[in-house]
């Protein structure tokens, strides 16, 4: 069989040089590399891959999760994919906290060990589901239980951290307190039952979708899915509420804590 001869490239050609440190693009010797138009179009492409995860994952959450599984999305890494909501997530609260006039001293790793909190919370209670649907006999592991709460806590998740900055100012614009006590409880009773309606819209959306993708995910009935919930709900109350009374924090996200003494609970946020 004929074969052409190609002359090889000498061995010290920029040609060469730059496949062996990685590069197949040529480009402009004036100009040199458009890092910038690339970086661009790197930081749009992403912008795009996480927006689509969101919506799918608060619109199709069980589709998502069997999609996920299966190598069939274009999803970023779960650890990615928070770490743009956690910005997202500081970056609106700071914003709220300038807008009603509260100043903060707590200073940046602060407000980032804040803003971590509430996906913290999320992937407490994926582990927790995991261990529920693993006495069901599910074979999934431990990781894509955790990556489905990952990312439905940055979709539904994050919705619901974006409804509490909007409370907050909206409780802060009928009252003209900055400072939030009891759980919008001192507003009037028509706003109070406004802010709590959008509260719990948005904490059911999320409850809703965590346990459509871990049934989607484990193959389990919704009812078992729904149990899951509850048992996951009801530990991480307890393991919450104790370090609570321990270290004195708040998650960010409504979420029950239960006590020894009484009142043994309260759904706080």
């Amino acid at each position: 069989m004929f074969r052409p001869h190609l002359a090889a490239a000498p061995r010290n050609s920029p040609s060469r040089a730059s496949r062996r440190a990685g590069y197949h693009r040529a480009v402009d010797s004036s100009a040199g590399p458009d890092w910038l138009r690339e970086a661009g179009i790197a930081i749009r492409d992403e912008a795009v891959r996480f927006l689509v995860t969101v919506l799918q994952c608060s619109r199709h959450p069980g589709r998502f999760a069997a999609a996920w599984f299966a190598g069939e999305t274009q999803a970023p890494n779960p650890i990615g994919y928070v770490s743009t909501a956690l910005a997202v997530t500081a970056a609106c609260t700071s914003m709220t906290g300038a807008m009603i006039g509260r100043s903060s001293d707590d200073g940046l790793w602060a407000s980032l060990a804040a803003a971590t909190l509430p996906y913290a919370y999320y992937a407490l209670l994926g582990v927790v589901c995991h261990g529920v649907l693993r006495l069901g006999g599910t074979t999934r592991p431990l990781r894509a239980s955790l990556a489905i709460a990952l990312y439905i806590g940055g979709g539904p998740g994050l919705l619901l951290t974006l409804v509490l900055d909007l409370d907050v100012l909206l409780y802060t614009a009928i009252t003209g307190d900055a400072q939030v006590r009891h759980g919008f409880a001192e507003a009037p009773p028509w706003a109070f039952t406004i802010l709590l309606a959008l509260v719990m819209a948005a904490s059911a959306l999320f409850v809703t979708a965590l346990a459509s993708g871990l049934r989607a995910l484990h193959g389990r009935s919704g009812l078992r899915a729904a149990a899951a919930i509850v048992v996951a709900i009801a530990v991480s109350g307890w393991l919450v509420g104790a370090l609570r009374a321990a270290f004195g924090f708040h998650l960010g996200v409504p979420y029950f804590a239960f006590h020894l003494g009484r009142p043994w609970f309260d759904l706080t946020y």
